[in-house]
């Protein structure tokens, strides 16, 4: 699914190109959508295009951010205050952060 979403969407953008039409639409970053965002537990959703909101999605609790940190050059997880992780959980944020980093570097 996310798969042919994502294809949809550079073909889109790639028309917008040939058409040239308001190129703005065209600026937007289409690699996200071929990422990763859901996982056992816990689901990632952008906000505002660059902030990633993390959640877990079976129970809806709110678990924290993952935003860019200039300073270190790569993509930090905010844990939301009183919230507790298993291992699972934090491989798995940990690979959606690897995800960002790794797309950030190309």
């Amino acid at each position: 699914m996310i798969e042919t979403i994502g294809i949809i969407l550079t073909i889109i953008a790639v028309i917008g190109v040939v058409c040239n039409n308001y190129m703005l639409w065209v600026c937007l970053p289409l690699w996200f959508v071929s990422m990763k965002t859901k996982y056992k537990y816990v689901e990632m959703k952008l906000d505002n295009g660059k902030i990633w909101h993390v959640g877990n999605h079976k129970t809806n609790d709110y678990l924290g951010t993952i935003r860019y940190y200039a300073k270190w050059k790569e993509w930090e997880f905010v844990p939301n205050a009183g919230t507790s992780y298993t291992h699972v959980c934090l491989v798995d944020i940990a690979d959606f952060i690897n995800q960002l980093n790794t797309q950030r570097s190309k």
